[in-house]
């Protein structure tokens, strides 16, 4: 483990992603605290029960599977992570020179269960992604395909909560501020979108944790959902020129104060929030050569985006 560790802060590092980004060096090792915390209160919980728990060999795969789960050679900050490519790169490897001139057979560990560990852990988990994992599970012989199965739902689990669990409120939305550098969104967005992540995904994973860990993490768990509801209530107000202007910029350009649609050239001068109630924000475009206009935002806007409301409003008002 401490030399895949420092093989890993070192690649990490030179990619430029040891803390930025969300998938970042940090969660991965993270997810790894978390996992191995589920893993040794299940197998303990198995003995009390005198049934067979996990060998110290799988507890040291599902580690080293959280480890490796986001990592892909090469990757750099600002981009999202692949399972696809996770698994290419263990696979192009092969059983004798993985990472950094370790061995799998000398670790005592089974690729294919690292392979079926890791490839729990696509998010979403939708039947595609559950339809590769189950072939992958069903290559492992029966007697280990129970564990190996159990060992992954922990991994999953653990990459869903780790940074609720593990980090701080404030230290968690900033974390989480780095979903946007990689999915090219402004970073109040999938901040406000915490807390539906919260309640749809990591609420049942968190509902399925061994007793003894749910009962530790209780009190943390309840603050963190609090405190990103309250950030998703703050952030149905923000509509800044900011969130405007992105809407209309390609991928890749800096954002411009004006932008063009159906002949028109339409000049946005700047924007105001007036209050968190009915009005949730008035902004002021210009359009070229003509009178300044102004239209404003009212209701709750969720689920539909600035430009959609724009594009309507400009659609009406010609």
């Amino acid at each position: 483990i401490r030399q895949m560790y420092d093989y890993l802060e070192k690649q990490y590092e030179a990619n430029g992603l040891l803390t930025a980004n969300y998938h970042s060096f940090n969660h991965s090792m993270e997810v790894a605290q978390l996992v191995l915390e589920l893993a040794l209160e299940f197998r303990f919980r198995l003995s009390e029960k005198r049934e067979q728990g996990f060998s110290d060999a799988m507890i040291l795969e599902v580690v080293l599977a959280a480890m490796l789960h986001d990592f892909v050679p090469g990757r750099k900050a600002n981009t999202k992570p692949s399972v696809s490519e996770t698994i290419k790169a263990i696979e192009a490897l092969g059983p004798r020179q993985i990472f950094n001139g370790m061995i799998w057979k000398d670790l005592a560990v089974n690729i294919q269960h690292i392979k079926a560990l890791i490839l729990k852990t696509e998010f979403p988990f939708d039947d595609a992604a559950k339809g590769t994992y189950e072939e992958a599970l069903d290559s492992i012989n029966a007697q280990q395909k129970t564990n190996i199965g159990i060992l992954a739902g922990l991994l999953q689990a653990s990459d869903l909560l780790a940074t609720c669990l593990l980090l701080k409120p404030s230290a968690a939305k900033e974390r989480i501020k780095g979903l946007a550098h990689e999915t090219n969104k402004l970073e109040d967005e999938p901040v406000s979108e915490t807390a539906d992540f919260l309640e749809q995904y990591a609420t049942p994973a968190f509902n399925n944790l061994p007793e003894p860990v749910k009962a530790r993490y209780q009190k943390r768990f309840a603050k963190i959902k609090v405190y990103f509801s309250k950030l998703a209530k703050k952030a149905t107000a923000n509509f800044s020129l900011r969130s405007i202007k992105n809407n209309f910029t390609p991928q890749g350009e800096p954002a411009p104060n004006k932008f063009e649609m159906g002949g028109v050239t339409y000049i946005i001068n700047g924007s105001t929030i007036e209050s968190m109630g009915e009005v949730l924000g008035t902004i002021i475009i210009t359009l070229e050569g003509a009178k300044r206009i102004t239209f404003t935002i009212r209701g709750p806007p969720k689920g539909i985006t600035d430009r959609t409301i724009l594009l309507t409003y400009l659609k009406n008002n010609r």
